[in-house]
């Protein structure tokens, strides 16, 4: 049973929450979000007595500062004392939604930058505030800790001499204008918070919120990992584990005079100062390399791998090529079946906004109407101080559209550009791990010296991670077309040509012939369709509109041939399975940069062939075309 006072409270029977595990979660995430932000949320009330009801707290400041004759402080000045913090005290009127980081940082500021109480007055007030937000930090960020039962009794503990010393530092005073902290009020009010954990059940927040801590990591871990694992080369022939060929990535700031390149790691420090980190990079830079890597490295078995992602208790990707997907709570509900069955999807909705959770929202520039509206409601989130978003994007709709739509929620980002690999070492170290993945651990080096037998120029066509996948393809299945490579113009019809000697190859497997003619005509009907899809900025093609593509390859085929079109769509488009049990499967190319080569043959055989502008042949001007 729970005993309060001023030594604090020992472990609860939780009422229905049995296992004794769990008992001791719910009562250290009880601690740590219900009463430690009671507490505090009191001494704020204190400090912020003369605050009017309707002011929000960087209001109240602003008039503080007003009051002293000082200048008001600057958005971007607010932004530098409060950081992530200040989308909620732009918000809140009230400390009660506030959470321990939020109010720590508040009263922080208020101690030593507004009032200005003198350091050996507000020390011990100040230590003990620490130990507060530190304990915190130290239970939410370990699991271990977590599980730990004698933080409960530690925090509980804290939490009364902090009462005690607020006390003394607010001593009583028949000064109506003096801060006057209830200290007996709020030892009673604690108290009856604590005993409160007797009878907590299924439907509090706290237990639920437990419950996903202790188990949401596992179920999506099984999610991802079963997807993620293994990266099918674009021929789809050879399957390679995709840590076993990451390429640690180097990234750059996105800022003016920024030349410092560092590891990718290195971006996760920005959420010190701000909640949504955007990434960018060519087409084929390898951003979404990059952050499927990233999942497989939260959910590592081995503990402290990824160090730099120990702060997050839940992870959510999203990927912005779903048609299908309209609401976060969708996207949730897929992630966290199980518990939203056994807990209601609403709840596991509200308890993961009051944990840490990275979202991670992949590849914006591929946004269509659906999957646009997810996005912006995970940013409308971010000014939660539990909430991180990583997004990553081509330049082009940083630009015209995330930027903007950022800009318009008053959310402040960081700004990385993924570095292309432009160093022959390292463009030999990853063709290596390709190369070493391919051949099973017994690799010749054959790859790796063609590729340093090229011109640096032809080289130079290299330096982005699909275009050194593409070189593997090519030099294991079409090596003596490397060697023809005299210009860098060379390059991209050499992928073409792979694309059709494997489909010649399959209809010759399948004791079928097709002229050269047929696939060029072929070809030229599903680079209509790439480019359409390009327009619509669209990746993916449906199940229904995969079926009207076949019809037309197939019109063409039975003109001059007797095989199925499957054979030649099977070289060009793969099969998306649904990553949920209610999902659609879809079709897309292999990359999108197949799907833009595809598109580009078309557009010059219509140019070649015919008189048509090319703003007739896109369907749209130039600048209208997502790129």
């Amino acid at each position: 049973m729970a005993t309060t006072g001023p030594t604090g409270g020992s472990l609860a029977s939780a009422g229905s929450v049995t296992d004794r595990t769990l008992k001791i979660c719910v009562c250290n995430i009880f601690a740590n979000l219900r009463l430690s932000p009671m507490l505090l949320g009191e001494l704020v009330k204190t400090e912020c007595h003369d605050k009017d009801d309707h002011e929000t707290f960087i209001k109240y400041l602003d008039r503080l500062r007003a009051n002293k004759k000082e200048e008001t402080f600057s958005d971007e000045e607010w932004r530098k004392v409060f950081t992530f913090n200040l989308g909620n005290f732009k918000k809140e009127t009230s400390p009660d939604k506030l959470d321990v980081t939020a109010l720590f940082c508040l009263l922080s500021h208020i101690l030593t930058k507004v009032k200005k109480y003198a350091p050996d007055r507000r020390e011990d007030l100040y230590k003990k505030l620490r130990d507060v937000k530190d304990m915190r930090n130290k239970v939410l960020h370990n699991l271990d800790q977590l599980l730990n039962e004698k933080n409960f009794t530690d925090l509980t503990k804290t939490l009364f001499e902090l009462i005690k010393e607020a006390k003394r530092f607010y001593p009583p005073s028949l000064d109506p204008k003096a801060p006057n902290f209830p200290a007996e009020d709020t030892k009673k009010k604690l108290s009856t918070e604590i005993k409160k954990l007797e009878d907590l059940d299924k439907g509090d927040i706290h237990y639920c919120i437990s419950r996903l801590i202790m188990s949401g990591k596992p179920a999506v871990r099984e999610l991802w990992e079963t997807k993620l694992h293994s990266e099918v080369l674009l021929s789809g022939n050879d399957k390679v584990k995709r840590r076993e060929v990451f390429h640690p990535l180097d990234v750059m700031v996105k800022a003016p005079d920024s030349e410092k390149t560092f590891s990718y790691t290195k971006i996760f420090e920005a959420f010190g100062t701000g909640n949504v980190v955007v990434v960018t990079g060519a087409a084929g830079a390898g951003k979404t390399t990059l952050v499927q890597n990233i999942v497989l490295q939260f959910f590592d078995l081995q503990q402290g791998t990824a160090n730099y992602l120990s702060s997050f208790n839940q992870l959510v990707f999203f990927e912005c090529r779903d048609r299908n997907t309209k609401k976060l709570s969708v996207v949730i509900k897929k992630h966290y079946e199980d518990l939203c069955r056994e807990l209601g999807k609403d709840n596991v909705f509200q308890a993961l906004l009051r944990i840490d959770v990275l979202f991670i929202i992949d590849a914006f520039d591929e946004f269509n109407k659906n999957s646009m509206k997810v996005v912006t409601e995970i940013i409308q989130m971010s000014w939660r101080p539990s909430c991180r978003v990583l997004i990553t994007t081509r330049p082009h709709a940083m630009e015209k559209k995330l930027a903007p739509l950022l800009k318009s929620y008053d959310v402040s980002f960081t700004q990385y550009e993924i570095m292309p690999l432009t160093k022959l070492d390292d463009q030999i170290k990853f063709l290596g791990r390709y190369e070493l993945s391919i051949c099973s651990g017994t690799a010749t080096g054959e790859m790796t010296k063609s590729f340093k037998l090229l011109s640096e120029d032809v080289r130079n066509q290299f330096t982005e991670p699909i275009n050194l996948v593409n070189f593997c393809e090519i030099h294991k299945e079409f090596p003596d077309e490397i060697s023809s490579w005299q210009t860098p113009g060379d390059v991209a019809p050499s992928i073409l040509r792979l694309y059709k000697k494997r489909i010649l190859s399959k209809l010759s497997d399948s004791d079928y012939s097709a002229t050269d003619v047929l696939i060029a005509d072929l070809f030229d009907v599903i680079g209509r369709e790439a480019l359409e899809l390009l327009r619509d900025n669209s990746v993916t093609f449906s199940g229904e509109e995969l079926l009207v593509l076949k019809k037309k390859c197939q019109e063409k085929i039975d003109a001059t041939g007797k095989f199925d079109s499957d054979i030649i769509l099977s070289v060009l488009l793969k099969e998306q399975k649904p990553l949920f049990k209610e999902g659609h499967k879809s079709y897309a190319f292999p990359h999108k940069t197949v799907q833009e080569i595809v598109a580009a043959d078309h557009v010059v055989q219509r140019i070649l062939a015919d008189d048509d502008s090319l703003d007739s042949i896109l369907g749209a001007t130039a600048e209208e075309m997502p790129r």
